[in-house]
């Protein structure tokens, strides 16, 4: 088994397995644990902080084409928690009727969906938050969906720059929010425990 950057978690991490990937809600698992899902822009990095997360290099597919992942994918960490990777949004060369399932998919999700327990909006650490980014994270908010923002890409800023940059970002998105924020590169594993701790603590208020 060839491992990700950051794969000195647990075993527990490291034996994350796939479950389904469902295109509708009648396919979602019917289990009782806790998930964690990630959301974020088309090609933002969540397959690949996927797989950094549990120390693995093909748990979820990386693609180099942006909107490849059209479904919701799930992943057992363990009997009480699971990873929900969300399809990427913003991909302008997908069809606007595919545009619309994919949304009425995810937003019933985020609405129904009472194992949900915590949403990682994941932003790049370069350009910041798009509009629809925005949009997103004021809709969870609305939702009452707890949220953990995290800046991908991190390695591709300036070490001089980066915490600069990442408090400017996050105060952008959410006033006061910028303690909160994490920084991540799944290159250099950068961060990968800090999101672990976060997503565990998650389970142990369950």
């Amino acid at each position: 088994m060839r491992k990700a950057p950051g794969a000195k978690g647990s075993r527990r991490w490291q034996d994350a397995e796939f479950i389904l990937a469902a295109s509708a809600p009648a396919h979602w698992p019917k289990h009782k644990a806790a998930e964690v899902a990630f959301a974020g822009r088309s090609n933002v990095g969540k397959s690949s902080l996927l797989n950094a997360l549990v120390g693995r290099k093909a748990l979820a597919r990386v693609s180099g084409t942006p909107g490849r992942t059209r479904q919701i994918v799930f992943f057992e960490l363990s009997a009480k928690l699971c990873l929900v990777d969300l399809p990427g949004y913003g991909y302008a060369k997908v069809s606007k009727s595919e545009r619309n399932a994919w949304g009425k998919h995810i937003n019933a999700y985020l609405q129904e969906r009472e194992n949900l327990a915590l949403v990682i909006v994941l932003l790049d650490a370069r350009h910041g938050a798009s509009d629809l980014d925005k949009m997103l994270i004021d809709f969870l908010g609305e939702c009452e969906i707890p949220i953990q923002i995290v800046f991908t890409k991190a390695d591709k800023v300036p070490k001089t720059k980066l915490k600069a940059q990442i408090r400017r970002f996050a105060e952008d998105v959410l006033p006061g929010y910028a303690e909160h924020a994490l920084a991540i590169s799944s290159t250099t594993g950068d961060g990968i425990d800090q999101l672990r701790r976060r997503i565990e603590g998650v389970q142990s208020s369950e």
